[in-house]
């Protein structure tokens, strides 16, 4: 039959061995797993750092697009204004034109009626406000002449007639 220390191989343990040997095994425990936490922090930053730049492409695209849009927007308005230009520097009937523009022509000339009636309202407007100014001057002036013509009678009937 065999004995421990000959299974061991070896004829004599000492205490001191065997715990290093333990104290050995447990540091490279602790290595593991701090690297195991260091890999997981790193896949966190990376990812954070991912979905920063996502958020930042996503922001960036929508920039572009609201930019776009202006641009469209600007150009279409443009577009109107110089086709309204031309209706009124020349006769849009000696045209050759589809049926497209003839609608064209007709929603313009409703659109500048429309501008025409506003203006008339907002000129209304203006001169009845202009009116409402030169009666509320023309009543001061009223008012001061008549303050001085009140303040001279007063100091007319406290003077003394000179003898």
């Amino acid at each position: 039959m065999l004995t421990g220390k000959e299974i061991i191989g070896i004829e004599t343990v000492d205490i001191r061995d065997v715990f290093n040997i333990g104290k050995d095994v447990a540091d490279v425990g602790q290595d593991v797993l701090d690297n195991l936490i260091s890999i997981e922090q790193n896949v966190l930053l990376i990812i954070l750092v991912v979905l920063a730049t996502l958020g930042m492409l996503f922001t960036y695209m929508q920039w572009k697009g609201v930019k776009k849009a202006q641009t469209n927007f600007e150009s279409l308005r443009n577009q109107k204004e110089q086709k309204n230009i031309g209706l009124y520097t020349s006769n849009p009937i000696h045209k050759e034109a589809y049926p497209h523009d003839e609608i064209d022509v007709r929603i313009s000339s409703r659109e500048a009626k429309i501008e025409y009636g506003k203006l008339e309202k907002l000129l209304m407007d203006i001169e009845k406000k202009d009116r409402q100014l030169k009666m509320k001057a023309n009543k001061e002036r009223v008012c001061k002449a008549r303050k001085k013509t009140t303040s001279r009678h007063r100091e007319e009937r406290h003077r003394t007639p000179k003898e």
